[in-house]
């Protein structure tokens, strides 16, 4: 069985080599598509396609075989009542609230520090997307390996370094993979609430779902109500204030249920946030080795050197 020092090693190593390949294959295949085929870079589910399939066909596989060494010692399986798994979810939308505050006001900084204009590359990404396999990729595929990648495997192979240490990795790990700022944020901080009921349940089925959820709102419904309403919104900029009554009238249930998404997720903020204050001393942790040699690991910090390098040239 590897020391500690090896066993974090491995584990960086292995992500390191996970994020790499799927950067090559994602780019060489980006490349030979421009090259030979066009035409498929407009068919629909291309974008997703290549975002996910170097990552779960090559990079997952090649992951699982340098982790192979490194026993798991999962958490012992307890049960989530339904009240504490709604709650969960609360949080959850709650810090993806602030989470995309934190990442857009950043980035506002940076546009403003470099006088240009930022655009979110995901959100564009979405919209632009099939309906169909954007909810495909979010809601279904993305939950179920991004929850084996970032909580099973890490978690489980973390643990003996204390509960604490291990959640805060995995969802520092899960936020940095998906290499833009504007992620980061709310995916480290929903990271943080997906970890802690992995740890307490030992049931990967309760953080899948809370994945799926949270991606169906932010990911499905939020653009789609969007989508819905661009055309008023494009009339709106433009200064154009003659809106036809007619169309007016037609965009309100749209932008009633759009306002009430919004209003949602700003009263779970507000709820997390008394959460937070009322009832944070009942969060526990199981104690283990420290850290220590988590946040030493060279291949760690090489892991999360490369998602920086990257997040940095996706702001250009």
């Amino acid at each position: 069985m590897p020391n500690t020092d090896s066993r974090a090693n491995r584990l960086g190593f292995a992500y390191f080599a996970l994020l790499a390949a799927t950067l090559i294959v994602q780019y060489t295949a980006a490349f030979a598509v421009a090259r030979f085929a066009p035409a498929l870079a407009e068919a629909d589910g291309y974008t997703w396609l290549l975002s996910l399939l170097p990552i779960y066909c090559v990079g997952l596989p090649l992951c699982l075989a340098i982790l192979r060494p490194c026993p798991a010692e999962p958490a012992p399986a307890r049960p989530l009542r339904a009240g504490h798994w709604w709650l969960a979810l609360l949080i959850s939308l709650g810090l993806m609230f602030f989470g995309n505050l934190i990442g857009n006001a950043l980035m506002m900084l940076v546009a403003a520090l470099r006088g240009v204009e930022m655009v979110n590359p995901v959100q564009e990404a979405i919209l632009d997307a099939d309906p169909v396999w954007t909810a495909v990729a979010t809601v279904i595929a993305a939950p179920l390996g991004e929850e084996f990648l970032f909580r099973r495997l890490i978690i489980d192979r973390t643990r003996r370094y204390g509960e604490l240490p291990a959640v805060l990795l995995s969802a520092t790990m899960f936020g940095a993979f998906h290499l833009n700022f504007y992620q980061f944020f709310y995916a480290f901080l929903i990271g943080l609430v997906f970890g802690y009921v992995y740890v307490k349940t030992g049931r990967l089925r309760c953080t899948i779902a809370l994945h799926a959820a949270i991606n169906f709102l932010g990911g499905v419904i939020a653009p789609a109500l969007l989508r819905a309403l661009m055309p008023l919104l494009e009339r709106l900029q433009s200064g154009d204030d003659l809106l036809e009554p007619v169309m007016l009238l037609s965009q309100l249930p749209l932008l009633f249920l759009y306002l009430a998404y919004a209003a949602l997720l700003f009263g779970c903020a507000m709820a997390t946030v008394v959460i937070a204050i009322v009832a944070h001393r009942q969060l526990t942790f199981a104690p283990g080795e420290g850290g220590r040699a988590l946040r030493r690991a060279p291949t760690i910090i090489a892991f999360f050197a490369l998602c920086a390098v990257m997040a940095v040239i996706a702001m250009r």
